[in-house]
């Protein structure tokens, strides 16, 4: 089946008059499934998650709210999967340029460095989205365990590399971690300057990465 099909609908008036058909858009459930996402993004960038409803976002894009239904259970599994697809974004974009590093410091920059860009794109509508309690909960173990994943080849190289306790290896990780963060969320709301922002993060980070490779002399 094509990812769209047209089908006519007729309408007709009095005296059996009957008006030109109609032509109707049915989507493949994927696309569907895009289309509202897109949407519901929009509406949230333009009037705040709080106006996220299934029911408006269904009149945005043109259907019915038992056609929106057919996509998302409720207004909460729509947020979670626009949450779930802003991160996803965000974290295939970084991944897709760490890889061009050489060596381990020049990866930290240019992680740092994507992280942010994209805070500016992407981050306004991800902190509102996050900010949302039902959001955040939902999201909480899961989102506890791909940090756990990304961070471990990170810990294996501190910890096996440059001898440093896990513990140790971990806490720091974290603390550098929460600067680029906290930088990114500072950037997403417009609180600093990108570039500002970049200098301050990259200074913190790349001195705290250095210090982290000289654990094994200290």
């Amino acid at each position: 089946m094509d990812a769209q099909q047209t089908a006519p609908d007729e309408n007709s008036v009095g005296d059996g008059e009957t008006l030109r058909p109609r032509r109707r858009t049915r989507l493949a459930p994927a696309d569907r499934h895009d289309q509202l996402l897109d949407t519901a993004a929009a509406i949230a960038v333009r009037d705040g998650v709080q106006k996220v409803t299934l029911k408006a976002v269904a009149r945005e894009a043109g259907i019915s709210e038992a056609q929106a239904h057919n996509c998302f259970q409720g207004r909460l599994d729509l947020l979670l999967s626009l949450t779930r697809r802003e991160l996803s974004i965000l974290e295939e974009r970084r991944r897709s340029r760490v890889v061009r590093g050489d060596d381990r410091i020049a990866r930290i920059v240019i992680s740092t460095v994507s992280y942010l860009h994209e805070a500016v794109e992407r981050g306004p509508l991800l902190q509102m989205l996050l900010r949302n309690s039902d959001v955040r909960e939902a999201l909480r173990a899961e989102r506890a365990s791909a940090t756990a994943r990304a961070r471990e080849p990170i810990l294996q190289v501190l910890s096996g590399k440059f001898a440093m306790k896990r513990a140790v290896a971990n806490g720091s990780t974290a603390a550098l971690a929460a600067v680029s963060l906290r930088a990114g969320g500072l950037v997403a709301s417009g609180r600093t300057d990108l570039a500002v922002a970049e200098r301050i993060s990259l200074a913190i980070i790349l001195a705290g990465a250095r210090s982290n490779e000289a654990w094994e002399e200290g």
